[in-house]
């Protein structure tokens, strides 16, 4: 019997899009006061600023400065690895921290905006195994594969 992939969750952005690395996905979402748990926003802490002084080679700063607050980053949303059947169509080539991997996007729903990252070495599998169409169109069931710290589709092997 193959075996399984042991990908048992998967990292996935607000829009639904498969995120190739963890830390592509990120950046502030609150402010966290670290004696009040009380969640703040950029705003919160960092109002609109005065005038600013020309010529100086500094930042004007305001803002309360006696407290510190902790940064939140947002986080991926975790979702079972489960396989799936889709049509996607190759729409661009990404170069990641080791290698380079393709962008697959829906052709099923011109309005579905979701992305999803593959590695070259499935890509090649899915020409052997079942070939890609014409326009870069490659149908079948689908589940989510780790390289290292990345992730990205490939087609579920017999078993699956």
């Amino acid at each position: 019997m193959p075996k399984k992939t042991s990908v048992a969750t998967a990292p996935y952005s607000p829009d639904g899009s498969l995120l190739h690395h963890v830390s592509d996905y990120g950046g502030l979402d609150h402010y966290e006061d670290p004696e009040t748990g009380e969640h703040l926003t950029y705003e919160d802490i960092w109002p609109p600023l005065a005038v600013p002084i020309i010529g100086a080679h500094f930042t004007q700063i305001s803002g309360p400065q006696a407290r510190k607050y902790k940064v939140v980053k947002r986080q991926p949303e975790w979702r079972p690895n489960e396989p799936f059947h889709a049509t996607f169509a190759i729409d661009s080539v990404r170069s990641g921290r080791s290698a380079k991997y393709v962008i697959l996007t829906s052709v099923e729903s011109p309005e579905d905006s979701r992305t999803w990252p593959m590695f070259v070495v499935d890509l090649i599998d899915v020409m052997i195994r079942t070939g890609i169409e014409r326009r870069a169109i490659m149908s079948g069931r689908w589940m989510v594969a780790k390289r290292g710290q990345n992730y990205g589709l490939r087609l579920t092997k017999e078993g699956e």
